[in-house]
């Protein structure tokens, strides 16, 4: 039998979310008169079919507000943070009348509270994580997400520097991909040379594809911009590119490429391709025979 205090039940200050969490950590702290560890947030998220990020920042509130608390359990060497109804209110559940619920002071602090570390060590990571985000100008909502992630998933670490670390940097070169890209949007014209390589490009598709419809925007057009100016290659390497998927060498290959983002994405492979040597052959410049360099070569 599980019991849920009136004064809970009469809270004038409980989200919905807040009011949907606290039977369940009841009924999983104390179930027939007997305690048990508590519950995961992991686990209260799948039951409320709620994200557990979102889950672990209502258990937060509910901290604050001493009507649950976080109790940290090690399994096999490793530490998982569950959650539980507080001890207090166990202890009055009883009780008919009303209880004032405080908010935690400063002064009261729980081993394991933040990640799976002590509070002590977590402010000297949260010190490091702001000082690093500084340096690297990052937001600080890095290291909140950061937090909630490793929460989440009761994650444990032997230096949790280092863990932070290279998650910031993941972040930085994401937001520097995403903001490279951005640049190129529909309003950035490409010039006309590039608007001619793709139009190489839809001219050979639609000879091998009657039925093709050819783009009425710039995006194939941006692809190719974005080749030359973000990957670096020159319009004669994505001409030869382009050329050598609808010859008899790269045919085999070509279905792969039905677009200007799969070129694009691909060019690195078809590029090598390009540049190797094929059928035994060597590609020499133009004009240039091998006997030529036979003959300079017996000259020596």
């Amino acid at each position: 039998m599980v019991l849920i205090p009136e004064f809970l039940i009469d809270h004038n200050h409980l989200s919905i979310y807040e009011r949907a969490i606290i039977p369940i950590v009841i009924r999983h702290t104390v179930h027939w008169g007997r305690r048990s560890r508590g519950i995961g947030a992991d686990t209260l998220a799948s039951l409320l079919q709620m994200d557990v990020q979102q889950v672990i920042l209502v258990l937060d509130e509910l901290c604050q507000k001493r009507i649950v608390e976080r109790v940290s359990i090690n399994e096999d060497g490793v530490r998982l943070l569950f959650y539980t109804i507080a001890a207090s209110i166990i202890e009055e559940q009883h009780a008919t009348v009303h209880v004032n619920i405080p908010l935690r002071t400063e002064s009261a602090t729980q081993e394991w509270y933040f990640l799976n570390m002590p509070n002590e060590q977590y402010k000297v990571l949260q010190e490091y994580a702001l000082g690093l985000l500084h340096k690297m100008q990052l937001p600080e909502d890095v290291f909140v997400d950061f937090e909630l992630y490793q929460r989440s998933h009761n994650t444990k670490s032997h230096d949790w520097q280092a863990e932070f670390q290279r998650w910031a940097l993941r972040e930085q070169k994401r937001l520097s991909s995403s903001q490279s890209v951005a640049v190129y949007d529909e309003t950035f014209k490409p010039t006309p040379e590039q608007f001619q390589l793709a139009q190489r490009f839809i001219g050979h598709l639609q000879r091998i594809n009657p039925q093709f419809e050819e783009p009425t925007d710039w995006s194939w057009a941006q692809e190719i911009k974005r080749l030359m100016e973000l990957d670096g290659y020159s319009s004669d390497d994505i001409k030869r590119a382009i050329d050598w998927l609808f010859s008899a060498k790269g045919d085999w290959y070509r279905p792969n490429v039905p677009h200007a983002t799969a070129l694009r994405k691909k060019f690195d492979y078809i590029i090598a391709h390009v540049r190797s040597f094929r059928d035994a052959k060597v590609t020499l410049p133009e004009g240039v025979s091998v006997f030529d360099l036979y003959e300079k070569e017996v000259k020596k």
